[in-house]
């Protein structure tokens, strides 16, 4: 294997763009000017009228039909994306691996609502 084909593999190519992405994100944040925070930045804003700080909670249970949904969105892409490889050994374990996760964590969001 040469070395132009292993730096052209997606994981090796994911990972240097993620480095590079990071160096680029630390030297903005360090030449970029500082902001001030005052009090009047973080209060609301309404049309220009002054609101006092209201509290309201957030309902989760919208959030896990939402990572529920997510999760059997993900499995549905990898079963179509796996449809065209050979059901070989290093495929299949990952494959099972990942339905196992699925499981996992779908019993978890469950048994969280009951």
């Amino acid at each position: 294997m040469s070395s132009t084909s292993v730096l052209s593999t997606p994981v090796i190519v994911f990972g240097i763009a993620l480095i590079a992405s990071s160096i680029i994100y630390r030297i903005g944040d360090r030449i970029a000017p500082k902001s001030q925070g005052t009090k009047e930045k973080y209060e609301p804003y309404a049309c220009g009228q002054e609101l006092p700080a209201e509290k309201f909670s957030v309902l989760i249970g919208l959030f896990n039909y939402a990572t529920v949904f997510m999760v059997v969105d993900v499995v549905a892409f990898v079963l179509i994306l796996s449809m065209g490889f050979p059901f070989v050994r290093p495929i299949r374990e990952i494959f099972l691996l990942y339905c196992a996760i699925l499981f996992a964590s779908l019993s978890i969001l469950l048994r969280r609502r009951e």
